[in-house]
């Protein structure tokens, strides 16, 4: 009792000896595995070729806002649920903003926010280390649900977390249903790779914008590198008496030079300790500078900028 089942009938006449038709025979035979099955495969076909479509345009040079927009769409159509959304935290790190959605009220996409706080759902996905499944949210015990779902009607759904770029997540990618909804495995796999594919968007965004970064630092720092070089220059050779020891003194400073370059340059691809950053870096200004304090291992990002820093307070 209300469970939908599938029949195939199969329909034959039946005639009297004078070849007139009579009757009917009819065969019927239930095929609802069949259907279920035919409707899984149908279904796992959908979820891979959208996987595969929007794996490609996130591999090309595209804003990652295209890339969201596309994820969206297509797990509201895969899925077959009416809402889908990703949020993504804030600089303030406090709010996650509606940054890409589908079925959600008017206006609410690129300006509603939710709360990281452990009573939201986003909130308590984040706090979890698998996918977040809801299968009536009016019944959910481990969180009450942000306003934004009761907002729209929403009682099932799934959500995950997105890594970001570094230690931090990105943010939450959910689907959400306005009727009592069973998300199967190949459902969730699907939410799952969705995830992995804008994480891998958003580091490769990270990754463009800290390489237009790196470009222009580089170039500021060979306009200072010429300006120290001749400042070296003007001081060495100003007052110098004797030519062969200006020269040395010159090419010293030189070395020196190019050897705290060098170790900015490597600091950013591993960890150091904080002493030897600023030793290296610092080594043509030693004479001038006293250094006391702390010593901490630094990660590489955290080497490389911290070299830029020292290097542009000594160099101007």
């Amino acid at each position: 009792p209300g469970a939908q089942r599938c029949w195939m009938e199969f329909w034959s006449p039946i005639t009297d000896d004078r070849g007139h038709i009579v009757g009917a025979s009819i065969a019927a035979v239930e095929i609802t595995e069949r259907k279920r099955l035919e409707r899984k495969k149908d279904k796992a076909l959908r979820q891979q070729t959208a996987i595969a479509d929007i794996g490609q345009l996130a591999l090309q040079d595209v804003h990652l806002q295209a890339v969201l927009d596309k994820v969206v769409e297509a797990a509201a159509v895969v899925l077959e649920v009416p809402l889908t959304k990703i949020l993504a935290f804030q600089d303030s790190a406090d709010r996650l903003k509606l940054v890409a959605g589908v079925g959600w009220n008017e206006g609410l996409v690129g300006t509603a926010a939710v709360g990281v706080d452990r009573e939201s759902q986003a909130g308590y996905t984040l706090l979890s280390d698998e996918l977040v499944v809801v299968e009536d949210l009016a019944l959910e015990a481990r969180f009450s649900g942000a306003a934004l779902l009761k907002e729209h009607g929403v009682i099932s759904g799934m959500s995950t977390t997105i890594m970001g770029p570094d230690a931090r997540p990105y943010g939450v990618i959910g689907v959400h249903a306005k009727d009592h909804r069973t998300f199967d495995n190949g459902d969730r796999d699907f939410l799952s790779s969705l995830s992995t594919i804008v994480a891998n968007a958003v580091r490769r965004e990270d990754a463009k914008s800290q390489s237009s970064l790196l470009m222009r630092e580089m170039s500021h720092r060979a306009s200072n590198m010429l300006q120290l070089v001749s400042s070296i220059a003007t001081q060495t050779f100003r007052h110098s008496q004797d030519p062969g020891a200006a020269r040395e003194a010159f090419n010293q400073r030189l070395s020196s030079l190019a050897r705290a370059n060098q170790a900015v340059a490597e600091q950013g691809r591993m960890s150091s300790r904080l002493q030897t950053v600023v030793e290296q870096t610092l080594s043509p200004f030693a004479e001038r500078i006293r250094l006391s304090g702390r010593d901490v291992i630094l990660p590489p990002e955290l080497c490389f900028d911290l070299g830029l820093v020292l290097n542009e307070l000594c160099t101007n």
